[in-house]
């Protein structure tokens, strides 16, 4: 119980917040069933309540900051259980994170390499080339004149977590009583996890070596680990010197766009049906192009992995979208975790939104059409208050942000030949 005292100010703002915003979504509901609103006053009225209750939500993860921050950047990766405006009030949350001043994070340095640590580098830059809310990366230089990125895990971050584990855990049992349509515990229970293994400074180091040992597909690259200089609070890896994909993609032609989000694309579609590990943290800032025009993948906190059944469900998934088979379609949606969604109108309809997305003709997609057949898709795993399969979550997340970018930058992808990336990527384990 001291967690939860110590924590008790930002539980209590929490609590309000929420309870706030169940009291309106409640009137919203009345409002709507007094029949005093057309079709389009109810839409306008969701939208502005909506739009309301997410900015305090918003402001909710502000204040409270450190690992609600990461909370709320997981929610913006969540179509399925937040209306779009939630979506993209929480969207800044991505980027704006204010940088810890240096003598924060200056302890930790000094904890494992002692009071005279700048020793080892021949420079250091204290001002950080990425700030987050767990951690901070430096640019500094070792006596050889090797350039390194160092990642700085934020004094206290672990602290802060012990104190809101609990205040996670006892919120989500609130809103779970009172949102039984919303799977709220087994989101929380996802978000902790990723969370604990993205704390897990250790595991990350290992998990940039394990990455960068894959057979990766030609131009993309992973980055080099310095063991020497990682340890429980801090990652050392090679300084790349690039543009974040983004920026990138801002200044290059229509062509380069395509190839480079092409690239991306079938580098997910490799680490999933192949490798069964791939980079779990889908954010846009994560991928830099370097000075040779490779997509290099710069974030390794999050690690998803696969079991070989969940990793043969999306390749059959794949392929049943291709046939376009929807009992084919059900059987790896089956196989891959889910149970409730196995009625012939969902899977048709998924089905349709697949075909939609990989439509040869690509200049006869339109987004706003993919868009609210997505979102017609998410409104029916709300409706049944299906129980999503983390790895789905997680691989959800990483298309919404694919798409997302596709769609920044006007590109429509044709259709993938996903035969030929599978007999090229599959294993040898499998062909038995």
């Amino acid at each position: 119980m001291s967690a939860l005292w110590q924590g008790r100010h930002r539980f209590l703002r929490a609590l309000r917040v929420y309870l706030g915003i169940l009291l309106s979504s409640r009137r919203l509901a009345k409002q709507i069933r007094s029949g005093a609103y057309s079709r389009d006053g109810i839409t306008a009225l969701q939208h502005k309540v909506h739009t309301e209750n997410a900015q305090r939500l918003f402001q909710l993860f502000q204040d409270n900051g450190g690992t609600w921050i990461k909370a709320g950047q997981c929610l913006s990766g969540r179509p399925d259980f937040l209306p779009p405006e939630y979506i993209e009030a929480l969207q800044p949350l991505q980027n704006n994170v204010a940088p810890q001043p240096f003598h924060r994070i200056e302890p930790a340095l000094i904890r494992h390499w002692g009071e005279h640590w700048r020793d080892r580098f021949s420079k250091f830059d204290e001002v950080p080339v990425a700030s987050a809310s767990i951690a901070q990366v430096y640019k500094a230089s070792l006596p050889d004149g090797t350039q390194v990125a160092i990642k700085i895990l934020i004094p206290g971050i672990h602290a802060l977590y012990e104190q809101d584990l609990v205040l996670y855990r006892i919120l989500a049992r609130v809103l779970a009583t009172l949102l039984p349509q919303l799977d709220v515990v087994g989101t929380v229970r996802v978000f902790l996890d990723s969370l604990q293994q993205e704390l897990n400074f250790i595991q990350e180091a290992r998990n940039v070596t394990a990455f960068g040992q894959l057979p990766h597909l030609p131009r993309v690259r992973s980055l080099t680990l310095l063991p020497d200089l990682s340890n429980a609070d801090i990652v050392t890896t090679e300084w790349v010197e690039g543009t974040t994909l983004v920026e990138y993609l801002r200044q290059a032609s229509p062509d380069t766009r395509y190839e480079l989000l092409s690239l991306l694309q079938h580098s997910y579609i490799q680490q999933v049906i192949r490798f069964g590990t791939f980079q779990g943290d889908a954010h846009p800032g994560n991928y830099l192009i370097d000075q040779d025009g490779n997509l290099v993948f710069v974030d390794f906190g999050y690690l998803g992995s696969l079991s070989d059944r969940e990793r043969l469900s999306y390749i059959n998934l794949i392929l049943a979208t291709i046939d376009g088979d929807a009992r084919s379609l059900q059987m790896a949606l089956r196989d891959g975790g889910f149970n409730c969604l196995l009625d012939d109108l969902f899977s048709s309809r998924l089905l349709e939104l697949f075909h939609t997305c990989t439509r040869k003709e690509g200049q006869n997609i339109q987004f706003h059409q993919v868009e609210k057949m997505v979102q017609e898709v998410l409104d029916s795993i709300r409706q049944r208050r299906a129980n999503v399969p983390a790895h789905y979550l997680v691989t959800g997340r990483v298309f919404v942000t694919l798409t997302g970018l596709f769609k920044l930058f006007g590109v429509v992808p044709e259709r993938i030949d996903i035969r030929a990336i599978l007999l090229s990527t599959q294993p040898t384990t499998d062909t038995k």
